[in-house]
């Protein structure tokens, strides 16, 4: 399965994209859960967990809601490896 339409790194998430992750779910194919990435100040990398997606995104999280948000590239599109991904070898 090809991976997903490709996002941006500008492109913020919308409101409803937003939502549907502050559910706990991506909002680009519907898989429920994320792997997190590297963290710095406020904001979390996370990736998508369904390893047919991985869309990463950088999100800022207050009181489990997911108030902000970008995409971010994917390790398969010059992203940086997190130890914790999977498939990443580490």
């Amino acid at each position: 399965m090809a991976e997903a339409p490709r996002r941006q790194p500008q492109d913020n998430l919308t409101d409803d994209a937003l939502a549907t992750m502050s559910a706990g779910r991506c909002p680009e194919c519907g898989y429920r859960g994320f792997v997190l990435g590297p963290r710095g100040g406020m904001s979390q990398n996370i990736e998508c967990g369904n390893t047919k997606c991985r869309t990463r995104f950088n999100v800022l999280c207050v009181s489990g809601e997911i108030v902000m948000g970008s995409y971010i590239p994917r390790e398969s599109e010059g992203g940086g490896t997190w130890p914790s991904a999977w498939g990443s070898g580490k």
